[in-house]
């Protein structure tokens, strides 16, 4: 036990516990998996990667992480919760550019002890590259992509409709809507992002794709401002990516110029492309909601990306490349997004069932077993037990800051935690789910999850 607050605070001891990175993203996906595994009697806790105001001391038999590449993102769960067997790793992001996808030391591959872990697979091809990269095949299980369930019946009936919008952002449902998923991340990069980049992918990269979002992002808009201007009585909806930097002064102008153009980040993209008439896309992943929902999609390319930088699932679709063809097309509802059906089924495997009942079925066996469990090695003892301990010393700072500070002592130290206290000040409004979204968005599926059993 220990103490904070003057209150005496004890172990909260569950069968799983689920993290989260992005509520956006994530939420409603893994609250499938709350609402099923607490149905069949599991206890369940929730915890977010950037909510550093949760002192809770959670004791869980089972992890599911949102993802563990490495022994560093694996230490984040060590840290928190000790050495324990039974881990579930979600990785959430395994689609990536074909240079990356053939790289046998990609980041995105999974290395070190967390090869050892269950890690939920899209589709084959993912089982293949995680298995090239030295992962044992009992634990790449391909099981499919979780947010493909919200897509699907009975979970569909709960996507928001045009009308529900319309009333909630004020945006006419008489009017066509028409939405832009967003990924230019790269764009307006801090310096911190930028370091991590560099150390991941290279200097080289980072330059190339920055210039590349730069160029295409303002291309696009300009774009954007024609149609504005061609069709003022349709609307235009903006959807960010969700590491995107702040508003650009473009987008700005935009908004304050022309009543038909929406920068809106709220709600899951899935909730838009559902309400939209027809789906814009640069080089987001997301366009597989819009494949699923039958939505017609464009490619919008005014820059060429390079090959090896680019999607697989691309590869056959159709670009628009200038304005002129962007402004032919416009009119066009057709479904003539070009891709490719056999590439598409490859990185996401859609099961009959669906996949938070395949998930939950794989966790209540290794919560009956230890058929799945991690044995550490006396070298990895070796490795994580000193760094518990260091990061329990670097925690304890906490207590002797208000000294420290006041003494005006190691001010680089206090610089550092300023910056990282800033960082996840930002991290935690964008990403931590309040308990209010926490309630609704289970009351929401808990009807479904209960009469689809």
């Amino acid at each position: 036990m220990i103490r904070e607050n003057n209150l005496v605070m004890k172990k909260q001891k569950v069968d799983v516990v689920i993290r989260y990175e992005h509520k956006v993203r994530e939420l409603e996906s893994i609250m499938l998996i709350k609402l099923e595994m607490e149905r069949r009697g599991y206890s369940v806790a929730f915890t977010a990667n950037y909510d550093y105001r949760d002192k809770r001391r959670i004791d869980p038999r089972l992890i599911v992480s949102p993802a563990i590449y490495s022994d560093n993102q694996l230490l984040t769960d060590i840290f928190r919760y000790g050495l324990k067997k039974k881990f579930v790793n979600l990785l959430w992001e395994q689609v990536m550019g074909i240079k990356e996808e053939e790289s046998p030391d990609g980041y995105h591959n999974v290395y070190g002890t967390a090869q050892r872990i269950v890690t939920i697979c899209w589709g084959n091809n993912t089982k293949r590259r995680l298995i090239a990269a030295g992962m044992n095949e009992n634990c790449a299980k391909v099981i499919g992509q979780l947010n493909t369930d919200l897509l699907r019946s009975p979970f569909a009936k709960n996507l928001c409709t045009k009308h529900e919008l319309s009333a909630k952002y004020g945006i006419d449902s008489n009017r066509r809507w028409n939405l832009f998923v967003s990924s230019f991340s790269y764009c307006a990069l801090d310096n911190n992002q930028k370091e991590t980049i560099i150390r991941i992918r290279g200097e080289k990269y980072l330059n190339e794709f920055a210039l590349i979002s730069e160029q295409s992002r303002e291309q696009i808009l300009q774009w954007f401002e024609q149609l504005l201007l061609n069709y003022p009585e349709d609307i235009l909806i903006y959807r960010p990516h969700p590491d995107e930097a702040k508003k650009s002064q473009k987008l700005k102008d935009l908004e304050r110029t022309y009543s038909n153009f929406r920068v809106i980040t709220d709600l899951s993209m899935k909730q838009w492309v559902n309400a939209c008439d027809k789906v814009y896309n640069w080089y987001s992943t997301g366009i597989i909601d819009a494949y699923i929902l039958k939505k017609p999609i464009r490619l919008l390319r005014p820059f060429v990306i390079p090959k090896e930088y680019d999607y697989r699932l691309y590869y056959n679709a159709n670009q628009i490349k200038t304005i002129d063809a962007f402004l032919e097309d416009y009119p066009s509802m057709d479904l003539k997004e070009g891709l490719d059906e056999q590439v598409i089924s490859d990185y996401y495997h859609i099961p009959q069932r669906h996949v938070y009942m395949e998930v939950c079925d794989l966790m209540e066996e290794m919560l009956k077993s230890d058929k799945y469990n991690i044995h550490y090695t006396i070298k990895e003892y070796r490795y994580f037990i000193p760094l518990i301990l260091r990061r329990k010393i670097i925690d304890s700072f906490d207590f002797l800051e208000p000294v420290v500070r006041k003494l005006h002592l190691f001010k680089g130290v206090i610089g550092r935690r300023d910056q990282l206290k800033k960082d996840l000040d930002a991290g935690f409004n964008k990403n931590v789910a309040t308990n209010k979204e926490i309630e609704e968005t289970s009351s929401q599926l808990k009807p479904f999850v209960y009469g689809n059993n």
